[in-house]
């Protein structure tokens, strides 16, 4: 896959952070009552996204059951969305050598992204909503690991050493 087709495919799948916020702010009487929903689907969608990774590594099947269990109990402990973006990014680059893993996990980064921003903006939803799109900006500046792994990634996958 050449950088072009993978930087438009990585571009719209982070843009589901900014269709998070756009909806969030559009809809403030909803954050504060699907608060613990929307933490409960980004725990569900690393759990998915993991999944897709182990589905795509050639290992027994013994041996994918723990690494099932494995990705349940990174999501349970996992507190902090900007590094859960990195590892999707890490994730993102791994299984772009197959086509099917590749546009799930897309999918799956934008779906998270979605949750992300509502959660962002819920965070802002005391203030007024310029002040709340300044703040959700600077958050959305400190997740964009996801862009910075992933690009990484494939930046030095193609350099020969």
């Amino acid at each position: 896959m050449n950088f072009q087709d993978y930087f438009v495919v990585m571009a719209l799948s982070f843009s589901g952070l900014f269709a998070g916020l756009v909806i969030a702010l559009n809809v403030r009487e909803e954050l504060e009552p699907g608060r613990k929903y929307f933490i409960l689907m980004q725990k569900s969608v690393v759990v998915a996204v993991l999944a897709v990774l182990v589905s795509f590594l050639p290992v027994p099947i013994v041996a994918r059951a723990g690494l099932y269990l494995l990705a349940v109990l990174l999501a349970i402990v996992m507190v902090d969305s900007r590094i859960a973006y990195c590892l999707l990014g890490l994730v993102f680059f791994a299984v772009s050598g197959s086509q099917p893993h590749f546009l799930l996990a897309a999918v799956l980064v934008f779906i998270y992204g979605l949750v992300s921003g509502s959660l962002i903006a819920s965070g802002n939803s005391s203030r007024g909503v310029f002040a709340g799109i300044v703040a959700s900006d600077r958050q959305v500046v400190l997740n964009f690991g996801f862009v910075i792994a992933a690009s990484a990634a494939f930046i030095m996958a193609q350099r020969p050493f």
